[in-house]
């Protein structure tokens, strides 16, 4: 009796060394979270001393939001920039937007170009970022910024700030979802990115939709000839950074709010480029589809454990038990953080919850964990992608290749 109780005792250790290393490791995103937040922002920049910065918007399609970014990007409270956008074709109906947004802003430094020749080894946004980078005299940083980002008026400021450090080689925000409707896409996507931006910040993964970094870097060479045979930038950026022993800095100032919906095709899209592009680019592939794989897979060995009648019941409740407390630990963390921050640089509040939110947010959670595992399982084995109408190949040489356009409506959030 008791070789048999200390049998199962082995067993249950054995079964739960997983579970508890899981939770080991989201202590360990906790932390990294709490240390980006707290740490304190680099010194303030004058006027004076302000380096001069090429603001580069890369649009295609007419995203339902743009007019109200290039508003914010117009009247951003810096004394020294230019805003350059490359539009991806003469027959985008991104043009009319733009063009109508020159004429009710006659005093803003703006260039538009079309992109022209495209790139056949890298994606569509990276050939219209080379584009948009082919002349860099007298500046002294270059800035990105998605045609869906609503950034606030302090941003190219804080990018700039950021920079002043010389071991930094990129300064980043990140993007955080602010749920408006009921879809369970959209608060799917809430979710998955509640639990990415820990991940970013600890793998020191920038956000390409709000990034910058010195024009010296973007001159003829080695970062130019690594982006044109890549299919995500800002893997790409922190892959070269890395390699320059330079820092990726994230900015907790520079978190952009989004509220648009998401359809789960979209979500489940919008993600597996997310791991794709992290598997073509980031050398720290390995840690983050790993991450993936334990955290979906554990979370749906212990639900499935403890909803189906078995003798170890009581041990997949227990292993349950220990990955939703650890992640939801981890997820008031960062909700709390985020929205201390918001309401302290921005005044605005990011609370969504009603009952009927709530009740889909709840649903949301096993829902994204199966996409996180389905979507993570398929990047591995990926060897075609359709993003934005244009049809890539990925493997061969060049790594990345454009081999056919597609009409494409797509413009949303993803």
């Amino acid at each position: 009796m008791c070789l048999g109780q200390s049998m199962l005792s082995a067993f249950e250790i054995l079964f739960l060394i997983p579970f508890v290393a899981l939770f080991i490791g989201q202590v360990y995103l906790n932390v990294i979270v709490r240390i980006a937040f707290r740490k304190p922002s680099p010194p303030q920049l004058h006027d004076e001393n302000a380096p001069r910065i090429l603001m580069i918007l890369c649009l295609k399609g007419g995203d339902p939001h743009l007019k109200s970014c290039l508003q914010r990007l117009s009247s951003q409270d810096y004394p020294n920039y230019q805003l350059r956008i490359i539009i991806d074709s003469a027959e985008d109906p991104a043009w009319p937007i733009v063009e109508e947004f020159q004429k009710e802003n006659p005093h803003v430094d703006c260039e538009v170009h079309c992109l022209g020749e495209r790139r056949l080894t890298c994606s569509g946004k990276i050939s219209s970022m080379l584009r948009g980078t082919e002349d860099l005299e007298g500046f002294d940083i270059v800035a990105f910024v998605d045609g869906d980002a609503q950034i606030e008026q302090f941003c190219l400021r804080r990018l700039a700030e950021g920079l002043i450090d010389p071991q930094v080689g990129v300064v980043t925000g990140n993007r955080w979802y602010v749920p408006q409707s009921t879809q369970l896409g959209t608060f799917c996507c809430y979710t998955w990115n509640m639990y990415a931006v820990p991940m970013m910040i600890a793998a020191e993964i920038p956000w390409g939709g709000c990034l910058a970094i010195r024009a010296e870097d973007m001159q003829p060479g080695p970062l130019r000839e690594h982006l044109n045979r890549s299919f995500g930038e800002d893997s790409a950026i922190a892959t070269y950074m890395r390699k320059q022993a330079k820092q990726t800095r994230f900015l907790p100032d520079l978190l952009v709010l989004n509220h648009e919906d998401c359809g789960m095709q979209q979500l489940y899209n919008f993600v597996m480029r997310q791991y794709l592009t992290v598997r073509l680019q980031n050398p720290r592939w390995v840690i983050v589809v790993a991450y993936n794989l334990i955290v979906s897979l554990l979370f749906s060995i212990g639900m499935l454990g403890t909803l189906i009648p078995n003798l170890y019941q009581s041990q997949f409740l227990t292993g349950l038990s220990i990955i939703t407390l650890s992640s939801l630990a981890l997820a008031i963390t960062i909700q709390n953080m985020v929205r201390d921050r918001v309401r302290k640089i921005a005044g605005r509040s990011i609370f969504w919850v009603t009952p009927t939110r709530f009740l889909v947010f709840l649903i949301s959670i096993p829902t994204t964990m199966l996409i996180n595992l389905l979507t993570t399982v398929q990047s591995l084995f990926t060897r075609e992608h359709v993003w934005r109408g244009l049809k890539y190949r990925f493997g061969g040489d060049p790594p990345v290749q454009l081999v056919e356009l597609k009409e494409s409506p797509e413009h949303s959030v993803v």
